[in-house]
């Protein structure tokens, strides 16, 4: 059984909606988008990605634009990390390197 298929009794536990109303329904089911971002963009930037993901979603998928969802989550660089580094400790490392 799929997480798509109803099982009576059982609600998504962030929606409180029955698994069958989250997407049983080929065609009618609301595309999630979750895009995070490291600090630095301006607030207009952001919002012009996000409806440039949701015009695409609609287009590509043909969702309806009302049932497309795009959150953006834009992240301290002193909470990402690749590998063991943070991104403030590379994008430092990185302006020390010019500095030379």
């Amino acid at each position: 059984m799929t997480a798509a298929q109803e099982v009576p009794g059982r609600r998504n536990r962030g929606t409180g909606h029955s698994i069958e109303s989250v997407g049983s329904h080929i065609g009618t089911a609301m595309p999630i988008v979750h895009i995070s971002l490291i600090e630095g963009r301006d607030d207009a930037t952001v919002k012009a990605c996000i409806k440039a993901v949701a015009r695409t979603i609609h287009e590509t998928l043909g969702a309806p634009l009302a049932s497309i969802r795009v959150i953006a989550t834009v992240v301290p660089a002193t909470h990402w990390a690749v590998g063991d580094q943070t991104k403030d400790e590379t994008a430092a490392a990185a302006q020390q390197q010019e500095e030379r």
